[in-house]
């Protein structure tokens, strides 16, 4: 066992299967019950430094789309105002560049959803899909109506 005891563990998330998620706690051996893997204290230590790796880049990920809420709804002024000042290339060029960083806040929240169960212990807090979804359509309709109305 690595001279380590699963009762010994220091890592802040409990040991994992590497194979099948498995939470290890309290088991008397390295043998996943679930699955039959036989595992050292150095992979497990290995999977749960991965699994915080994966969550690292989705910490923020509601404030970033409230970022992209923001950034979206004042895109749609700037294109209505450029709009109705006739400067349509201008409105292109904000609906575009808005329109993508909303999509792409939006998005980062879906993406998020697709970590592993793992890896989602390390969240502040689970995504906030409704949100996600508005900030994501708002994008998509900033790149399609500054087209629309050029």
């Amino acid at each position: 066992m690595d001279g380590i005891r699963l009762d010994e563990w220091i890592e802040d998330t409990p040991p994992r299967c590497p194979r099948c998620g498995y939470d290890l706690r309290g088991s008397p051996s390295l043998v996943c019950p679930e699955c039959g893997l036989k595992a050292s204290v150095g992979e497990l230590s290995r999977e749960a430094k991965r699994a915080r790796r994966e969550a690292m880049p989705f910490q923020d990920v509601n404030w970033r789309v409230r970022c992209g809420l923001a950034v979206g709804l004042g895109a749609a002024l700037v294109c209505l105002a450029t709009r109705w000042a006739g400067m349509t290339g201008v409105m292109l060029v904000v609906g575009a560049i808005g329109g993508l960083v909303t999509t792409g806040c939006g998005a980062q929240a879906f993406r998020a959803r697709g970590l592993s169960e793992h890896a989602r212990q390390f969240l502040r807090q689970e995504p906030e899909l409704v949100l996600a979804g508005v900030v994501t359509v708002l994008g998509l309709l900033l790149m399609v109506g500054s087209i629309w109305l050029a």
